[in-house]
């Protein structure tokens, strides 16, 4: 008759385990033997069944130097020589570590071997701030491919939203996220609210809103966003306000870090 501990090996092989690992395992796993039974083994086999495509997901230091070797030449070629150095660990050691996950994402990837390119040339490695590896390493895909368009035109990238005391608004920062979203091709339209709250949590976006009350005769004309002109209100709004989602500072410095203009390359860069 078998024992727990008997119950907890088979499921723990059905997971994989050599022998080694098992035996330190067995302890960790003898109690809910005993509740499960043969259930844990069932169990087992279907966690191993779901976890066995992340394991071609997964990509080996080997796999990630390679890769990245043949993604730093395409990006260095037309670098002097002289201004390339050894990234700083501090940098480089976060971009190997994630890349590994990173297999099947090629947009996540493409971000991390800018950000490494950029700390390996002189002029550029004062604008690599260390946040930069963990802020890609908090991206979905999708919304790499926004910042890939704020890249590719990212002057004319500025959503307003204003607002009077009688509850009229003139634009609407969500729904014209989401139209942004749809035009540059985003996979999960759906979650574009979602993308536009983590783009701003990380940073990368910065919201700025003003609120003036209004006598008849005037008209109320906020300081202007980087770049950009005022925004006139009607007479006859008494009190107002006003809220701007646009790039923030910190995010254009990490566009220049971690995104390349496809815009700016694309006559000297083929891939």
């Amino acid at each position: 008759m078998s024992t727990p501990d008997d119950t907890a090996r088979e499921a723990l092989t059905a997971l994989g385990l050599g022998p080694a690992a098992k035996e330190l395992y067995v302890d960790l796993i003898g109690p809910t033997a005993r509740e499960m039974g043969g259930n844990l083994l069932a169990v087992a086999k279907l966690i191993s069944v779901a976890m066995a495509p992340l394991h071609g997901m997964v990509w080996g230091l080997e796999k990630v130097r390679d890769w990245l070797a043949a993604a730093l030449l395409k990006r260095l070629a037309d670098v002097n020589p002289d201004d390339i150095q050894t990234p700083p660990p501090y940098i480089a050691g976060q971009v190997l570590m994630q890349l590994r996950f990173c297999a099947d994402q090629e947009k996540l990837r493409e971000l991390y071997a800018n950000l490494l390119a950029s700390a390996m040339q002189r002029d550029k490695l004062p604008g690599v701030h260390p946040a930069f590896a963990t802020i890609i390493e908090q991206l979905t895909p999708d919304e790499a491919v926004i910042l890939q368009g704020i890249a590719d035109n990212h002057e004319d990238f500025e959503f307003q939203e204003v607002r009077n005391e009688r509850g009229h608004s003139r634009g609407q920062i969500a729904k014209e996220f989401r139209k942004y979203c749809s035009s540059i091709t985003v996979t999960n339209i759906d979650a574009s609210t979602t993308y536009l709250d983590n783009l701003l949590r990380l940073k990368l976006f910065e919201e700025v809103s003003w609120a003036a009350g209004l006598p008849q005769h005037r008209r109320f004309v906020p300081p202007p966003p980087s770049g950009g002109g005022g925004f006139n209100f009607p007479r006859d709004d008494d009190n107002t306000t006003m809220r701007v989602v646009r790039l923030s500072a910190f995010g254009t410095q990490f566009l220049s870090a971690c995104v390349r203009s496809e815009t700016k390359t694309s006559s000297t860069d083929g891939a």
